[in-house]
């Protein structure tokens, strides 16, 4: 259809002409078309099938802009030949879309950027209180030999979080401690200590015995030595709780063990402690375990039961290293 009403519009000569100056605007001699005469009755039909063909095969850049014999005769080019609504309303579509896509990334680049300042937050990586049956994990290249001394604790906390542990914490019990200057003995209510007074003291030969009056039901020294004749475990030297009394326990109960693992190899006890003073402020006492290969040094830290939450933080060790709590530390003391 094109072919045909730019036949009717031109004439066969000018339709040659235009051929010739388009074949002569100098190719190189690689893309140089070549140049077919065409002559019988469809001469006009095939140059002009010719023209466009070369413009399809033609660069982009290399298409000129005008191919005529004579110019004068090219129809003068004025704002009647655009549409001016037309190109407003695309104007327009084009501002909007770059508008939208500018509001959009900047979406995007201020939530990372909050993303990344409430991940690298000391309160939302990790609480100050774990479980004790808490663990923190996180993966490490094992060929890091001087992994205590050269990796710092700030480089747990990544921007993408892949490589983030995932830290199962819940708050324990809060834990009372005697302060000087303060009346540490709890009061108890008068019906409480009444009811462990009769429990403590209406136990008579290994049986409870009801008590109906309410007080507590005193024991004879005959009675009590029968008892324990009879291996009842009642004992006459009874004597009232002192709070000041320090317990009888063993060194071994009053701590706790965390198990450290996945340290260089060349980690020894000291190094542990050292880091371990540097980072909480504890001073603790450091057993080393023998694994199966020994492809890496592991430790279990004795400290007390309030601390072990200091040590199960995953911001204390570096990459890689694992801590766990033991449930059972007096298997461990031989």
């Amino acid at each position: 259809m094109i072919v045909k009403l730019l036949i009717d519009f031109y004439s066969d000569d000018d339709i040659a002409s235009a051929k010739n100056i388009l074949f002569q605007m100098g190719f190189n001699d690689r893309d140089a078309p070549r140049l077919i005469k065409r002559k019988g009755k469809d001469k006009s039909l095939n140059n002009m099938q010719d023209i466009l063909n070369i413009f399809l095969e033609m660069p982009p850049q290399s298409v000129p802009c005008y191919v005529a014999k004579e110019l004068s005769r090219l129809p003068p080019l004025s704002m009647n030949c655009f549409d001016v609504s037309s190109l407003v309303k695309d104007m327009e579509s084009v501002k909007l879309h770059l508008l939208i896509l500018q509001e959009s990334h900047e979406t995007m680049m201020k939530a990372q950027i909050a993303n990344c300042q409430v991940r690298s937050s000391p309160e939302s990586v990790s609480a100050e209180h774990h479980s004790p049956r808490s663990t923190c994990a996180v993966s490490v290249d094992m060929d890091d030999q001087h992994v205590i001394d050269v990796v710092d604790k700030s480089e747990c906390i990544d921007d993408d979080l892949v490589l983030f542990a995932r830290i199962q914490q819940t708050t324990p019990p809060p834990t009372h401690r005697l302060r000087k200057g303060i009346n540490n003995n709890r009061q108890t209510s008068a019906s409480t200590q009444a009811r462990r007074n009769t429990y403590a003291e209406s136990v008579t030969r290994g049986r409870r015995q009801p008590n109906k009056h309410g007080r507590p039901a005193s024991l004879t020294t005959t009675q009590t030595d029968s008892a324990m004749i009879r291996g009842n475990g009642t004992s006459s030297n009874i004597r009232s709780a002192n709070p000041k009394r320090r317990a009888s326990t063993s060194k071994a109960r009053k701590q706790v063990g965390v198990f450290i693992t996945r340290l260089a190899r060349s980690t020894n006890p000291k190094d542990l402690a050292t880091h371990v003073k540097r980072e909480t402020g504890l001073s603790v006492s450091c057993k080393p375990f023998r694994t199966k290969f020994d492809t890496y040094s592991s430790f279990c830290v004795r400290l007390p039961p309030r601390d072990q939450h200091l040590l199960l933080d995953s911001r204390v060790w570096p990459s890689g290293v694992s801590a766990l709590f033991l449930a059972n530390i007096q298997s461990y003391n031989t």
